[in-house]
């Protein structure tokens, strides 16, 4: 039976980081879409999210428990002294929730005088960003965040039962631009009762606003989220993973928008040739990406996977 939630994440152990090859993992696609330097190793500095949106998962509960900016500095003085780790990514579901923990976090790597690059390929909220953190996360190492803002149509935003002031997100892609911190953005498109005009105000929404990336994902109903109880439940999965359950799938069976498939695959693509075709969004991407070797090895896969998003069959 689930044994509960462990409350004083300080009491656990490091991570056994000893069993983990970092330049074998250095050679796969990363969470962030990028690379500065390599190796890299991943942290988790919080467990949990109040929010409830109705198409994530509860794998670590709604409630917010945090490490102490001191238990979070150990483990990567660990990676960075013993495992040669030079850069870091946070992967928490709600990393800023705690304001002023995670300016305490970045604190603390700037006084250890620890030289890494550190990226948010997820674990930002992107109404909770002040001008003190941006500039603290910058200090720190910071070149790369993305920001989920899933979907900005009011009708849709209640289905997903979504908490996000649109007004304070854009502020903070405005912030994160200024301090010349690469910026992702993620939406999620397909919802039961979807239309045309919902997916028109995300892209209006996307190109207005002063990101620098952005990846639109077809909404996976995986079981064990709200959406899947309420509009998916007589589907008969049997098993999980399964390739049903791919983000960019085109299984018609996940389809309950009131979109056609083939209408949705097509947004998809024009979507993508109308962000990146932006001369300002590419000169702001040319002048922010990292300019590495391992960013540079991994410029053509990613140049590569755009095209195919852009013009592929795929939706």
């Amino acid at each position: 039976k689930p044994s509960g939630f462990i409350e004083d994440l300080d009491s656990l152990p490091e991570p056994a980081w000893d069993l983990v090859s970092l330049s074998d993992y250095a050679k796969l696609p990363p969470m962030n879409g990028m690379l500065r330097h390599t190796p890299y190793a991943t942290i988790v500095s919080s467990r949990g999210c109040p929010f409830g949106c109705t198409y994530c998962h509860r794998t670590m509960g709604r409630g917010f428990r945090s490490r102490s900016p001191q238990s979070v500095l150990r483990e990567i003085e660990n990676l960075v002294s013993v495992h040669k780790a030079r850069e870091i990514h946070f992967i928490d579901d709600c990393f800023n929730l705690d304001l002023h923990r995670a300016k305490e976090i970045c604190r603390a790597i700037i006084a250890s005088g620890l030289k890494i690059s550190i990226a948010f390929p997820n674990a930002i909220k992107g109404d909770m960003v002040d001008r003190e953190l941006v500039a603290l996360l910058k200090q720190a190492g910071c070149y790369s965040v993305t920001l989920a803002v899933e979907n900005v149509s009011p009708r849709m935003r209640e289905v997903m039962n979504k908490s996000l002031d649109l007004k304070k997100l854009r502020t903070a892609v405005n912030l994160f631009d200024k301090a010349e911190i690469l910026t992702t953005v993620y939406f999620i498109y397909g919802f039961p009762g979807e239309t045309e005009d919902d997916l028109k105000l995300n892209q209006d929404f996307a190109l207005k606003l002063k990101s620098d990336t952005t990846t639109f994902f077809r909404f996976i109903p995986y079981p064990g989220c709200e959406l899947f109880d309420r509009f998916y439940h007589d589907l008969k999965i049997s098993s999980i993973p399964s390739r049903e359950f791919h983000f960019f799938t085109e299984s018609g069976c996940f389809n309950r928008s009131r979109i056609p498939a083939e209408t949705l695959a097509s947004f998809r693509r024009k979507f993508y040739r109308s962000y990146f075709s932006d001369p300002k969004r590419l000169l702001r991407i040319a002048r922010k990406l990292p300019k590495t070797l391992p960013m540079l090895m991994r410029l053509p896969r990613e140049a590569l996977e755009l095209v195919l998003r852009a013009f592929g069959p795929g939706n």
